[in-house]
C-alpha cells in the first residue's frame, strides 16, 4: 500500500513538473540579484534582449516565453491562470528572493498577480504599457462576464485564413511600433503563435480586472506609459484612474513611442528601468 501511495505521489510530481515546463520556457543569463522578464502577448522573451544585454552585467536575468508562442507547446487548459501559476512555481522552486519583475503588456498583468501572491519574494515591479483592466477600454459598462469565449469575433479569428490574418497583424504592428524592421519581426511572432492561444488567451486577458487587487500590492511599482493617441494628457489620466488603488507607484510617460517602448525608445526605457532597480 505504501509503495502504491508513493507511486501516486511520484506520478503527480512528474505531471506537475511537466505541466510547469510546458507552460513556460525560461532562459537564464548573467549573475547578481534576480530579474524576471515577462514579454507581451504573442511575443517571446527575446523581445527583452536589448534590456537583458544591459542588465545582465549586474543581474541574473530569467527571461520567460509563454506556452503557445515562439514554438513553445500550447496548453489544453485555461492559458492565463496556468502560465501565471507556472511563473509563480518557478520563482518559488528556484528560491528566488528580492526579485524585480519587468513586464511588458500582459507581462505586466502577470507581474501584478505575482506581487499580490509572492509578497515575500517580489521586491519591485516594472510595468510597461499595461492597464489593470483593458476590457473597460473596449466595452461600455464593462463586466468580465460580458466577454465570452464563444463569440462571433473569436470565431472569425479562428477561421481567418493566413493572408488575412497576416494583413491584420501588419496593420496592428504598424500602430504599435515605428521601426519597420521591428514591425516585421512582431508580425512573424504573431504568425508563429498558436491560433487558439492567440484568440482565447487574449479573451482571458480582456476578462481580467486587477483594479481591486492593486489594494493588496505593497511593492514599489514603476509604470511606463507611452503612445501618441489620443494625447499624452488623456493617456496619463487613463493610467492614473486605473492605478488609483496602487499606493506605491511611480508613473512615467515616454514621449515619441508606441506600445513597444523597448524598440521605439530603448535608451529612455533602459534609463528608467535601471534607475528604478538601483534606487534604494
Amino acid at each position: 500500500m505504501k509503495r502504491f501511495i508513493f507511486a501516486l505521489l511520484l506520478a503527480s510530481l512528474v505531471v506537475s513538473t511537466f505541466a510547469q515546463k510546458s507552460a513556460i520556457r525560461i532562459e537564464v543569463t548573467g549573475k547578481g540579484s534576480p530579474l524576471v522578464f515577462l514579454p507581451g502577448f504573442g511575443c517571446p522573451g527575446s523581445v527583452w534582449s536589448q534590456m537583458v544585454e544591459v542588465l545582465k552585467k549586474d543581474h541574473e536575468c530569467h527571461v520567460v516565453t509563454y506556452a503557445g508562442f515562439d514554438g513553445v507547446q500550447p496548453l489544453d487548459t485555461l492559458w492565463l491562470s496556468t502560465v501565471e501559476q507556472a511563473i509563480f512555481q518557478y520563482i518559488s522552486a528556484k528560491h528566488l528572493e528580492n526579485v524585480t519583475v519587468v513586464g511588458h503588456s500582459i507581462g505586466g498583468t502577470f507581474g501584478l498577480m505575482l506581487c499580490a501572491e509572492l509578497r515575500n519574494n517580489i521586491k519591485k515591479l516594472v510595468v510597461v504599457e499595461m492597464l489593470p483592466c483593458i476590457g473597460i477600454m473596449m466595452i461600455p459598462n464593462y463586466k468580465p462576464e460580458y466577454i465570452t469565449f464563444d463569440n462571433p469575433y473569436n470565431q472569425k479569428l479562428l477561421a481567418m485564413n493566413i493572408p488575412d490574418f497576416k494583413a491584420m497583424q501588419k496593420q496592428m504592428a504598424a500602430n504599435m511600433c515605428s521601426d519597420t524592421t521591428r514591425q516585421r519581426q512582431i508580425v512573424d511572432w504573431m504568425m508563429m503563435a498558436d491560433r487558439k492561444t492567440y484568440v482565447y488567451g487574449y479573451t482571458e486577458l480582456l476578462r481580467t480586472d486587477l483594479r481591486e487587487t492593486l489594494k493588496t500590492i505593497q511593492q514599489p511599482v514603476l509604470i511606463i506609459a507611452a503612445g501618441k493617441y489620443p494625447t499624452k494628457e488623456q493617456i496619463m489620466k487613463i493610467y492614473e484612474d486605473q492605478y488609483l488603488n496602487l499606493k506605491n507607484k511611480n508613473l512615467k510617460f515616454v514621449d515619441n513611442s508606441a506600445h513597444f517602448v523597448m524598440y521605439d525608445q530603448p535608451q529612455k526605457l533602459s534609463e528608467e528601468i535601471t534607475n528604478f532597480i538601483n534606487a534604494k
